[in-house]
């Protein structure tokens, strides 16, 4: 063979090689293989193998790959318009009147098979298996993450220290703006408990505490704190749980414990009103929209299932390290029991009593919080409960990340082989 196909194969025999051997890294960053999908590319990380298609040096196999993904997708809401129509005769738009956000996960589904799991395939049967893009997966990830948080949608922030401005990536100011007040309020209710000064720091200034010695926020006697959580008991449940609640706190103070129990009271008392707030408000949401319940319940079931440890490692990349971040972890673990007992709850509630409700002339909102949510009290109760373990059972693993309290305490002595300070903790 010469001419023009002769010099074409020497040229795709020799990038084959030179990728074969690594001398060439045939892989493209988050924002360039994102912009060439959009051009009707596949990044070279995608296809390793040139023999595909024989005529052209590099492969660009792409629009193979997107007519895939297109034929997922008309085939899965061809699945889902067949068996609607076969069960009962509805127009084509009173379908998508109801179905329209199934469109977005099937959207999905069709783009990880058509972009990901087909060139993978193809690359596993005729190529080598190292060459399959599933190997490739944590390289792209790391990459758009850094991209996300470092290079993405650049603005102009103002840094005092230096007094100039500076260029950062939203994602990053976001994230780190969420940090900072999260933190703060920490710090607030924990200088309320301890004592300190990094509060009025904020307002003022650390020169003018070290000029003023009575610039400081005293700690809260132990004794006052035991008075008040016996007294919320008695007020809640009765003598019972006063004793208790007493007996709980003399017996913090006693074992030399008051200070990492503050601490991580201070970490609950932000983690679990956010929790109980954002599941109370999606609960309701889901109750009004069936399509907002479509789209939560896959991603409720997916959260619920992945391990404690899981959260860690995101949080920490978006949000840094330390008790917000251990927040942030904990709140993402615990809000979804209170979301699925919430919607629950609603759902149980007689239909009776709505119409009750109804006919009294409630409106929207009435109905919701004067007749549904009493209603429902005794499963969204629960789910409280639920939330407020789930925050006592991340307050160990968050120490991982930075959150100070019992948990970080119990971790150091489980490193150490300290079982006794460990029960005692």
């Amino acid at each position: 063979m010469t001419g023009q196909y002769s010099d074409i194969i020497d040229v795709r025999d020799g990038f084959t090689k030179a990728v074969a051997k690594g001398e060439i890294v045939a892989v493209a960053g988050s924002s360039e293989s994102l912009s060439m999908i959009l051009r009707g590319q596949l990044p070279p990380q995608f296809v390793r193998i040139p023999e595909l298609n024989f005529y052209n040096p590099v492969v660009n196999a792409s629009m193979v790959y997107i007519l895939t993904t297109l034929l997922i997708m008309a085939g899965l809401i061809f699945n889902n318009y067949y068996s609607k129509i076969h069960s009962s005769r509805i127009s084509l738009v009173d379908w998508f009147r109801r179905n329209w956000s199934k469109l977005f996960p099937y959207a999905l589904i069709a783009m990880f098979g058509g972009l990901f799991v087909a060139p993978s395939l193809v690359t596993w049967f005729f190529g080598e298996p190292g060459t399959s893009s599933f190997w490739d997966m944590p390289i792209i990830v790391t990459d758009f993450a850094n991209y996300l948080m470092y290079q993405w949608f650049p603005v102009e922030i103002y840094d005092s220290e230096i007094d100039e401005f500076e260029d950062s990536a939203l994602v990053f100011e976001i994230t780190r703006g969420i940090s900072a007040a999260l933190l703060f309020a920490i710090e607030l209710i924990r200088e309320i408990l301890l004592g300190g000064v990094k509060t009025i720091v904020t307002f003022t200034s650390w020169d003018f505490v070290s000029e003023n010695n009575w610039a400081r926020w005293p700690a809260l006697p132990w004794t006052v704190v035991a008075g008040g959580a016996m007294l919320l008991g008695y007020v809640l449940q009765g003598w019972r749980l006063a004793i208790l609640a007493a007996f709980s706190t003399i017996y913090i103070s006693i074992f030399g414990q008051w200070q990492p129990s503050m601490e991580t009271l201070s970490f609950v008392l932000i983690a679990a009103p956010a929790s109980f707030v954002l599941g109370l408000l999606f609960g309701v949401w889901a109750y009004k929209s069936r399509a907002m319940e479509s789209a939560l319940t896959p991603l409720l079931n997916i959260a619920q299932t992945m391990p404690h440890f899981s959260y860690l490692v995101p949080v920490m990349v978006f949000f840094g390290i330390g008790d917000q971040a251990g927040v942030i972890a904990t709140i993402i673990f615990a809000t979804p029991p209170m979301i699925r007992l919430t919607l629950l709850g609603l759902k149980k509630v007689s239909p009776e009593v709505v119409d009750a409700g109804m006919m009294s002339g409630c409106h929207n909102y009435q109905l919701m919080f004067k007749v549904l949510i009493p209603t429902a009290r005794r499963d969204i109760l629960i789910g409280v409960n639920q939330v407020i373990m789930q925050c006592l059972a991340m307050a160990v693993i968050a120490s991982f990340i930075g959150a100070k309290g019992l948990g970080f305490n119990l971790l150091l002595s489980l490193n150490q082989l300290r079982v006794g300070q460990a029960l005692e903790l």
